[in-house]
């Protein structure tokens, strides 16, 4: 009897060991799980830091773009005013440097027409039975003939010419009547 006793000591024993052990396993696996929700409740606050610091951000970011646009417009349109200023500055010049040239053009037309008459005068006189005719520069044979109603070849002859095309410049030429 006293071993059956003795036995069911033992068996109560080893179910009391048992359940105590089941019961400091629950525990410890609870507190575990209790320490990892507070970790993760942790991390979860850490995250909506960062979220909400990448927002304020972004919302920065979204300020600067939005400057930099204001600016980059106005820019934009300084440099175009100042553009069309230009294209009208370069406008003005042009049609000064062409009345310039014009007045230049003209003033040098008068010059040249006045030294044109002023040697035309003494060009040409009265002699024996003709005229002496100096050669202006430019003029040719066939426009001396022309201007005293002869004829090239009568001029070639009085003037014993032997290339009617190498006539010069001041140049004195006979021509008969």
């Amino acid at each position: 009897m006293l071993t059956r006793a003795l036995a069911c000591c033992v068996l109560a024993a080893a179910l009391l060991a048992a359940g105590c052990a089941s019961l400091g396993d629950s525990r410890r696996a609870a507190v575990r799980e209790e320490t990892r929700q507070d970790r993760l409740a942790a991390d979860v606050e850490r995250l909506k830091e960062a979220v909400n610091a990448l927002q304020a951000g972004r919302q920065d970011v979204y300020q600067e773009v939005e400057a930099f646009r204001t600016r980059l417009d106005t820019l934009e349109r300084n440099l175009g005013a100042e553009l069309d200023a230009l294209r009208l500055e370069l406008k003005a010049l042009e049609t000064a440097r062409e009345a310039d040239k014009r007045a230049i053009i003209d003033s040098l037309s008068e010059r040249i027409s006045g030294i044109m008459r002023s040697a035309a005068a003494p060009a040409s006189r009265r002699v024996e039975s003709g005229y002496e005719h100096v050669v202006q520069p430019g003029e040719t044979l066939s426009e001396i003939a022309s201007a005293y109603n002869t004829r090239i070849d009568v001029i070639v002859r009085a003037n014993n010419l032997s290339n009617p095309n190498a006539i010069r410049a001041g140049q004195t030429l006979f021509i008969p009547e």
